[in-house]
């Protein structure tokens, strides 16, 4: 796979179509005043409801500068909705970026990987064990993060918001009629976009992640993608399963974030 910054501005602009569409799946479900979209240098900042990971803002500065006005800008976006602010800044993005950041109080929270496979040089195969989930509610559960929540709702709105988008399918694997595993499966253009991809405590261990990515691989070949992408935690199981089907890390991100304190 030739790595190139055109193929990695392809990635990057994949996953921000995938938010856009979450976003849109959004307006549906967890309506509110405080629901909004605004671009800002190039990209774009979302606010979907309280408390959910997904409000942040992408793709800031791939092709132009950040300013401070621009960084003001995210940052009274994310203020004025009682949330924190939060950005992911990728190697694409402007080199001065983290600079202004880091001035105005913000922090790195998160690092992350971005990972590309070419589909035509990967082994895909389909396990009869999975099927496409019908019970978002059920599939979103999956999630340790989610089972451990106190909010009631929070299932139901992870597993609509990132199981119902356009071009969007979830997954589950069953083992002796439970539920074992989950992914989801999202495609943009001739890019698929793995995601979500959650072991019930009881069934790791058993290599069902491995077993999903190369299903989904080959749901994407026979789709007739050409590109397969993934955004992971460095040194994590799930980084190692995408890189032993063929996935490699093409460029790195960081999450960065204002309290609402900050």
């Amino acid at each position: 796979m030739n790595i190139d910054r055109a193929l990695c501005e392809l990635i990057e602009r994949a996953e921000d179509e995938n938010v856009a569409r979450e976003y849109r799946v959004g307006q549906r479900i967890v309506p509110n005043v405080r629901q909004a979209c605004v671009p800002i240098a190039g990209g774009a900042a979302r606010y979907f409801a309280p408390d959910l990971k997904m409000n942040k803002a992408m793709c800031l500065g791939m092709d132009c500068n950040v300013s401070g006005d621009d960084i003001e800008m995210l940052t009274s976006f994310y203020r004025e909705r009682e949330a924190p602010a939060r950005v992911v800044v990728s190697d694409l993005s402007d080199p001065t970026f983290v600079g202004r950041l880091e001035n105005r109080g913000y922090r790195a929270v998160q690092a992350q990987h971005a990972l590309a496979g070419e589909l035509g040089t990967m082994q895909g195969a389909l396990d009869p064990r999975v099927r496409v989930a019908t019970d978002l509610e059920a599939w979103g559960s999956a999630a340790e993060e989610i089972q451990n929540s106190s909010d009631p709702t929070i299932a139901r709105v992870t597993g609509e918001l990132l199981g119902s988008g356009e071009g969007v399918v979830p997954f589950e694997l069953v083992v002796d009629d439970r539920l074992a595993a989950v992914c989801a499966m999202g495609m943009v253009g001739d890019t698929g976009t793995l995601f979500f991809g959650h072991t019930l405590p009881w069934a790791r261990n058993r290599g069902l992640q491995t077993a999903l990515i190369r299903h989904r691989v080959r749901l994407l070949q026979e789709a007739g993608a050409r590109y397969v992408r993934a955004t992971i935690v460095p040194d994590t199981s799930s980084e190692r399963n995408a890189q032993r089907a063929g996935m490699q890390i093409v460029y790195n991100r960081t999450v960065w974030e204002l309290p609402l304190e900050g």
